[in-house]
């Protein structure tokens, strides 16, 4: 009796084992993920795209995923289906849980960005905001790290602008016949983005275009965030998420606002925004504060909000 109770635990031990299968990489993701051939390109990887899923489809599955395959990596794809049927700030909401779930396991997420399909022009505006969430989010996330030395937890590949500037110049190129999914030019390029990504175990990188580092670490220290404040225009109130809801990133205003959203950083990080912009019922500007005397300055600079909009006056990055 003893001996058939030790044989069943093994038997159980053994079944439970066998279930687990580590990997280094797991891709998630929809029919993006699902027709793109990982397998050769990307060793001890593992494909678990599905066609038609939204990021609440991901999310439903994803955990068993985790506990399977244990990935060091997730490369995730999903948002454009969700987004014919509803919000970009819903598509995100949705996106995230997928994200923290992920990240709780210790995963780091690669994140590949929206494609402008030429079948799909209608929802192009959704897609950009969508991705200036994401942009936003991975640098928000990155800053936030509780250690100097612990790379960003997400890591995006900005598809959509080469992408786009691609279409332009040679029509067709990218896509399958549908004018939808990828053909293999285009998932050559996301080969190569992909594998660049996922090299950056130091996690020198949160976001990518084009082979090219656009955003890098900073160790956990912030330095390119929105402006904690909202801007002022025509007697509304306007928030960075509403800038990138409205696809107004290409207005040097709000991009020198909101430069984490607009991916202008490089630009704008380290300098004052140039919008009015409103704190506690007043509309003012960084002239404003800059033209106060150094006692009040110092104390107006005090205040994080005020610090994130008058960067340069406050010296946000120093």
């Amino acid at each position: 009796m003893f001996s058939h109770l030790i044989f069943t635990s093994f038997l159980l031990l053994s079944t439970t084992t066998s279930t687990t299968t580590a990997v280094t990489t797991l891709f998630a993701g929809d029919s993006d993920i699902e027709y793109w051939s990982t397998d050769s390109v990307f060793p001890d990887s593992v494909n678990k795209g599905r066609g038609g899923w939204t990021c609440k489809q991901v999310g439903n599955k994803i955990g068993d995923h985790l506990d399977r395959y244990e990935p060091e990596w997730v490369v995730l794809v999903c948002g454009e289906n969700d987004l014919w049927s509803q919000s970009a700030t819903q598509t995100f909401n949705d996106f995230m849980e997928v994200v923290d779930e992920i990240i709780e396991t210790g995963a780091r997420v690669v994140y590949m960005g929206t494609k402008p399909e030429p079948s799909t022009g209608f929802l192009h505006s959704k897609y950009r905001s969508y991705d200036a969430k994401i942009r936003a989010k991975a640098i928000e996330m990155e800053a936030n790290t509780a250690s100097p030395n612990q790379p960003p937890p997400l890591v995006m590949v900005d598809v959509y602008p080469i992408f786009d500037a691609i279409e332009d110049s040679n029509p067709g190129l990218l896509y399958r016949n549908d004018r939808l999914h990828l053909n293999n030019a285009g998932y050559s390029y996301w080969n190569t983005w992909a594998q660049t990504a996922l090299a950056d175990d130091i996690g020198s990188c949160i976001r990518w275009e084009d082979n090219v580092c656009e955003e890098e670490s900073t160790g956990g220290s912030p330095t390119c965030v929105d402006s904690a404040l909202p801007i002022s225009f025509r007697r509304n109130e306007v928030s960075c998420t509403e800038v990138a809801e409205a696809d107004a990133c290409s207005n040097s205003v709000a991009a020198s606002h909101c430069p984490a959203t607009c991916s202008t950083c490089g630009e704008y990080e380290c300098e004052d925004t140039q919008a009015l912009w409103v704190i506690n019922g007043s509309t003012v500007d960084c002239d404003d504060v800059s033209n106060l005397d150094p006692d009040t300055l110092s104390r107006a600079c005090g205040i994080a909000s005020v610090a994130s909009t008058c960067r340069g006056t406050c010296q946000y990055c120093l």
